[in-house]
């Protein structure tokens, strides 16, 4: 059964697309996923960039639920 919580599906994408953007290869991706090797700097980079763009953008999502929350409390 493959993990919920690979980096793709974060993003909610396929672990093809993310490859295909990140330039990689899939058993690339896979290894580094499992700890089993390193992505190249270039893209490691861009990876860091899209979770570091994904948590921003949840916790803009958060932000807005507790002030929608707030008003209906109200």
């Amino acid at each position: 059964m493959k993990s919920p919580y690979t980096h793709a599906a974060r993003l909610g994408m396929r672990q093809e697309e993310l490859c295909l953007m990140l330039q990689v290869h899939r058993s690339q991706l896979s290894m580094f996923e499992s700890g089993r090797r390193m992505l190249p700097k270039a893209p490691l980079e861009k990876l860091q960039s899209l979770m570091a763009a994904l948590t921003s953008q949840q916790q803009s999502h958060r932000s807005a639920v507790d002030v929608q929350r707030d008003s209906i409390r109200k």
